[in-house]
């Protein structure tokens, strides 16, 4: 049951979504806690447990956490509608996406509540890891989120920041896709006026076998190939309604997406090559644009940019990824 939340108290700094798809329980566990662990009281956080249809109810392994948890079951309608449905309850200042089988890094993601309080950005990024050694350096530096995507490669994953709930203004996941956060993220950082970008180690991710992500099958590739693909010429279209700042921005990671998504077909699908390249060719993606973003994508536009060139990359690609 959602907790009754009392008006004569300030809404929470940040709500923190969990989403949650038949885990194991033990998982699920360590995410709430180290949530419950941060440094902050229990007014300043919300936690939104968005459960998209499980076999059980997962509350029956947190109950002593019962009270600390807005408990939301929907039918199953897949990750992007979880999220959206818990960014419409949630009342926070902040939000912070977390998937249930992760958990937030307690002294990395405290030293990033200080630098909420203390700026107040529109955005505060950090780093993921799943290393438990992981190096916690802890500069940031704060710019806009145009100059940022202006100037660097980002990170797409939505579990990689913290944002302000009201720079949204009805942005929110597509539903029914895979790689949802490749569109999410960058038209969310374009509303960012000021964005908070850190080297700190804050989230860790947990790497499952045969997740959506990792699952080798052939049906399964196609799938996460087609879904880039449809991605990316959303963006492309996105790009119409934008300003001239805005639109160069997105335009780099546009090529940045463009670039890793034949990369992924060399390695993943080499044979729906030829098809693939004539799709980004009808949209002025392939042969790359002329940009010299990063020394790896000039590099890369030049090398794919030809037969000749596309034959190398598919015979070396896969030997230097069995290398390492």
């Amino acid at each position: 049951m959602p907790v009754k939340q009392d008006n004569s108290q300030t809404m929470p700094l940040i709500s923190f979504i969990i989403t949650y798809y038949n885990l194991p329980p033990a998982m699920l566990r360590e995410c709430v806690g180290s949530i419950v662990g941060l440094n902050l009281n229990r007014h300043e956080r919300e936690i939104i447990l968005v459960d998209d249809g499980s076999a059980a109810n997962p509350m029956e392994y947190l109950e002593e956490w019962g009270s600390d948890i807005i408990y939301i079951r929907q039918e199953n309608s897949g990750l992007s509608a979880a999220r959206n449905t818990g960014i419409s309850a949630a009342k926070g200042d902040y939000l912070q996406i977390v998937d249930g089988d992760d958990k937030l890094i307690k002294t990395g993601y405290d030293k990033c509540i200080e630098i909420l309080k203390a700026n107040k950005p529109d955005m505060l990024m950090f780093l993921l890891t799943n290393s438990i050694s992981a190096n916690n350096s802890q500069t940031f530096s704060v710019t806009t989120g145009i100059e940022y995507m202006l100037h660097n490669n980002i990170r797409s994953t939505a579990c990689g920041y913290l944002f302000r709930k009201d720079i949204l203004n009805g942005h929110a996941f597509t539903c029914g896709v895979l790689h949802e956060d490749d569109e999410f993220t960058p038209l969310l950082m374009l509303k960012a006026k000021n964005l908070a970008d850190t080297t700190i180690n804050a989230y860790w991710y947990r790497e499952r076998a045969n997740s959506i992500t990792t699952n080798n099958d052939k049906t399964a590739v196609q799938r996460r190939l087609d879904h880039k693909r449809d991605g990316i010429f959303r963006l492309q279209h996105a790009c119409l309604a934008l300003a001239d700042k805005q639109r160069e921005a997105l335009d780099r990671r546009i090529a940045q997406l463009a670039m890793d998504y034949i990369y992924t077909i060399i390695m993943d699908d080499k044979p729906s090559l030829a098809k693939r390249l004539g799709e980004l060719r009808q949209h002025a993606l392939y042969p790359l644009p002329n940009k010299s973003y990063t020394s790896k994508y000039k590099w890369f536009r030049i090398i794919s940019g030809n037969k000749l060139g596309i034959r190398f990359l598919s015979y070396s690609l896969p030997l230097i990824k069995r290398e390492r």
